[in-house]
C-alpha cells in the first residue's frame, strides 16, 4: 500500500508539471477555450507513457523487494533510494522532451507574430510612429528627433509589439518612448537596422527584444550616449581603462553655463535608465566587449597617424548580452563574420566602419 501511495503521489506531482496552458498558446484549442480532441489525445499519450513507466518500475520494485527481503532500515532505505533514482532517470527525459516540444512550438508562434508585425510596419503607415487599428503593434521608423511626439505610444496595448527601424537620434525622447514601451510590457522587434539611440535605448527598453534575420544592430561612440550633446560643440576624446583591463574610448565635453540645467536633467534620466536596465549598476555606455575595444584602439591609432577618420561602430555577440542587460535579447540570426557585416553596411550605403564581434 505504501508503494502504491508513493507511486500515486510522485505521479501526480509530475503530471501537474505538464504545461496544460500550452494547448492554448500553440493554437490547439476550440473556440470555447477547451482543448481540441487532437491535443487532448496527444497529451494523454504522454501521460500514459509516464504512467506505464511507473507501472513497470513498481512491478520491478516488487520483485526486487521479494528477492532482497531487507531486514534492517538501512537496507530498506538504500532500496528506496535506488527506486527513486530509477524513477527520475525514466521521467526526466520524458518530461523534458515534452516541455522542449512546447517551447519549440511556442517559439514558432512567436516568430510568426514578429514577422507579421514587421510586415505591417513596412506597409503604408504613417511615419515615424504608427499604431495598428487593434492597438497591438506600434511602429517606429525614422530618426529620434528632439521634438518627437510620443503620445501615440500610450495607446499601445499591454504585451503588444514595438517594431523599430532607426539610425538613432537624441537621448531625451528615446528614453521617454522607451519608458512607455516598458510600461506596456511590449516586445521590441528590430528589423533592417538599429543604430545609435535605437540600440542604446530602444533595444533594451522593455523586458524582451527580438532582432529579425538580416537586422544590423550597432553600438558606437557617438552623441546618442553623450548627455552633453547638443549642449556643446567642442569635445575631447580620451582613453579610459576599464575594470577588465581594456582601454575604452570616452567622449568628454563640458556644456556652456546656460545649458547646465538641461544637461543635468538629461544626465539624471540617462543614469536612471541604465540603472534600471543593465546588470552592472556602474555600467558606462556604450556597451562593448574586450575584443571590440582592442579593434577600436587599433583603428583609432591608424586614423590618428593617417589623419583620415571614419565613424566607428560595432556589434555585440549575443553571448555577452546576459552580463550587460536585464532585457532578454534574441537574434533570429546573428551575423557570422566580418564579411557579412560589411555586406550589410554596404547595402545600407553607410560611410561607417562596423566591427564584427565574434
Amino acid at each position: 500500500m505504501r508503494l502504491m501511495s508513493l507511486k500515486a503521489s510522485v505521479f501526480a506531482s509530475f503530471t501537474q508539471l505538464l504545461p496544460r496552458d500550452r494547448l492554448k498558446t500553440t493554437g490547439c484549442a476550440s473556440t470555447s477555450g477547451a482543448p481540441c480532441f487532437e491535443c487532448a489525445y496527444e497529451r494523454q499519450e504522454k501521460v500514459d507513457e509516464i504512467s506505464n513507466g511507473f507501472g513497470a518500475l513498481v512491478a520491478g520494485f516488487r520483485l526486487t523487494k521479494k528477492s532482497m527481503a531487507p531486514q534492517n532500515p538501512l537496507t530498506a532505505m538504500a532500496l528506496k533510494s535506488r527506486v527513486a533514482r530509477r524513477l527520475f532517470a525514466l521521467l526526466a527525459p520524458l518530461l523534458l522532451g515534452y516541455l522542449s516540444e512546447g517551447h519549440a512550438q511556442q517559439d514558432s508562434v512567436d516568430r510568426e507574430d514578429y514577422h507579421s508585425a514587421v510586415e505591417y510596419c513596412r506597409g503604408n503607415v504613417s511615419r515615424p510612429i504608427a499604431l495598428s487599428s487593434d492597438g497591438r503593434v506600434l511602429c517606429f521608423d525614422g530618426d529620434v528627433v528632439p521634438n518627437l511626439d510620443v503620445s501615440r505610444a500610450r495607446d499601445l496595448k499591454e504585451n503588444g509589439f514595438f517594431v523599430v527601424r532607426s539610425f538613432g537620434g537624441t537621448i531625451a525622447p528615446a528614453i521617454a518612448l522607451s519608458d512607455i514601451i516598458r510600461d506596456r510590457r511590449a516586445t521590441v522587434v528590430i528589423y533592417d537596422y538599429c543604430f545609435s539611440a535605437c540600440s542604446n535605448y530602444f533595444l533594451i527598453a522593455s523586458y524582451q527584444a527580438y532582432a529579425l534575420k538580416g537586422a544590423l544592430v550597432v553600438w558606437g561612440s557617438d552623441e546618442s550616449y553623450d548627455p552633453t550633446f547638443p549642449f556643446c560643440t567642442v569635445s575631447v576624446w580620451e582613453w579610459k581603462r576599464t575594470r577588465d583591463g581594456g582601454p575604452k574610448l570616452h567622449r568628454y565635453c563640458r556644456p556652456t553655463l546656460r545649458d547646465q540645467a538641461a544637461y543635468r536633467a538629461i544626465l539624471s534620466e540617462q543614469v536612471r535608465f541604465f540603472r534600471e536596465r543593465t546588470v552592472d549598476p556602474s555600467f558606462e555606455p556604450p556597451p562593448d566587449s574586450f575584443h571590440v575595444r582592442k579593434i577600436v584602439r587599433n583603428l583609432w591609432n591608424v586614423y590618428t597617424e593617417t589623419g583620415v577618420h571614419h565613424d566607428i561602430g560595432w556589434t555585440i555577440n549575443p553571448r555577452y548580452v546576459p552580463r550587460l542587460f536585464k532585457t532578454k535579447i534574441v537574434y533570429e540570426a546573428y551575423p557570422e563574420s566580418q564579411d557579412e557585416v560589411n555586406d550589410m553596411v554596404a547595402r545600407l550605403h553607410l560611410n561607417i566602419r562596423v566591427i564584427y564581434d565574434p
